[in-house]
């Protein structure tokens, strides 16, 4: 019996970053990981694919990651959400 992958949102205006944190998770079989650099680029994600949880840098030029979930909750998702970047 297989189990589907916890499918990942990885959200950071960082390109390295998000090839990390993909490489990382995907290291365990387990989890799927797709990138994007921008919230507008997630919310697009988002309205195409349903996702396990969404890991999201704090810290982002045109909308930070507090704001990503304000607008997610607003709108109704309950998607387990993982702020990262802030010390």
């Amino acid at each position: 019996m297989s189990l589907s992958p916890i499918r990942v949102l990885a959200v950071d205006d960082e390109a390295d970053i998000c090839t990390l944190t993909k490489r990382f998770l995907e290291m365990s079989e387990a989890m799927e990981v797709d990138t994007v650099c921008s919230v507008r680029e997630a919310m697009a994600e988002l309205a195409k694919k349903c996702y396990d949880v969404i890991v999201s840098d704090y810290q982002m030029p045109e909308e930070d990651g507090i704001q990503f979930l304000r607008s997610l909750r607003a709108a109704g998702d309950g998607t387990p959400f993982i702020l990262t970047g802030k010390g």
